[in-house]
């Protein structure tokens, strides 16, 4: 009777052993899960402009999850399973919440001076350098968040062509940090990860004026860039849609659009309640075989201006 009573209570203990693991173990991947929108007339303020009715897609992000949510992933395909590259694996949860920051700055500040632009309208900027958003190193002689303003004395700027620094063996950067200029001399090696960076602006005048609360949001990243651009411009021109407007895409200094990640995630976020979605013409591959002509592929801010124009008046 004893020698049972020991067994069972061995069996007990494994088998709340292995349920802990289970639940609490956690993996290499991340997933994105389907999200939500976000309203840019949270994001944005324009005097004496309504801002219209835009929204952008977000998706939900978490990492590490556990070997018990990466089966219930599994079985219900409900979200994208991935293994983060090496330089975010190396970063902390703070690191990577700052470089998303980064990330929404660079793009709110770049999608009012294209749309500004667009809409001749006046608006003046100072470019203050590349954000780095990624590490370059594990000893983080590069730190998120310095911003970089010269390479091996190369003033940089917002057509600087970086491959011309693929093959030097020395980067000399100079940097702020914290408000203090700094150089920083690192010698190349093949432990050197891939250094994602930003251009960062300040606007110093905009007329109307326009100012930024979605800056103190928790959301970040940049792929809210392209529909952001979109509200600032018809704001502007005061022109607005009665239809639900969602979509996601960077923008670039020159108006087009770029990739993001989580597109299947952020289709299923609003396929239910959306007339139209503007999505990275590079990217639409992702979402062929769904078959919804609500989907419109751009690769230009002016293909959703023009299309939107053309149809809808």
């Amino acid at each position: 009777m004893f020698k049972f009573l020991n067994i069972k209570k061995i069996i007990f203990i494994i088998f709340y052993s292995v349920t802990i693991i289970f639940l609490v173990f956690p993996t290499q991947y991340q997933v994105i899960l389907p999200g939500n929108i976000t309203s840019f007339d949270e994001q944005i303020s324009i005097t004496d402009h309504e801002i219209s009715r835009i929204s952008s897609i977000y998706v939900i992000s978490y990492e590490p999850i556990t070997l018990f949510q990466y089966t219930i992933i599994q079985t219900f395909q409900n979200g994208q399973l991935f293994i983060p590259d090496a330089s975010t694996q190396a970063m902390t949860m703070r690191e990577k919440y700052d470089a998303a920051q980064l990330q929404k700055l660079s793009s709110y500040m770049m999608s009012a001076i294209v749309a500004y632009t667009k809409a001749e309208k006046d608006i003046t900027y100072k470019f203050e350098g590349f954000a780095v958003t990624s590490l370059f190193d594990q000893e983080r002689h590069i730190q998120i968040g310095d911003y970089i303003t010269s390479i091996n004395d190369i003033l940089l700027n917002i057509e600087t062509d970086f491959t011309q620094f693929r093959n030097a063996p020395i980067l000399e950067f100079e940097l702020i940090r914290n408000n203090e200029r700094l150089e920083v001399t690192h010698e190349r090696s093949e432990s050197d990860l891939p250094l994602s960076l930003y251009p960062i602006y300040t606007i110093t005048q905009s007329d109307p004026e326009i100012s930024f609360p979605g800056l103190d949001s928790l959301i970040g990243g940049p792929s809210g860039g392209m529909m952001m651009t979109l509200s600032i411009y018809l704001s502007l021109v005061k022109t607005s849609y009665d239809l639900n407007i969602v979509g996601t895409g960077t923008i670039q200094f020159d108006g087009s659009i770029g990739r993001i990640g989580g597109l299947n995630e952020k289709y299923e976020t609003v396929k239910d309640t959306m007339d139209i979605m503007f999505v990275p013409l590079e990217q639409y591959e992702l979402l062929e075989d769904i078959n919804d002509d609500r989907i419109l592929p751009i690769e230009h801010i002016n293909d959703a201006i023009l299309y939107l124009s053309e149809y809808y008046g």
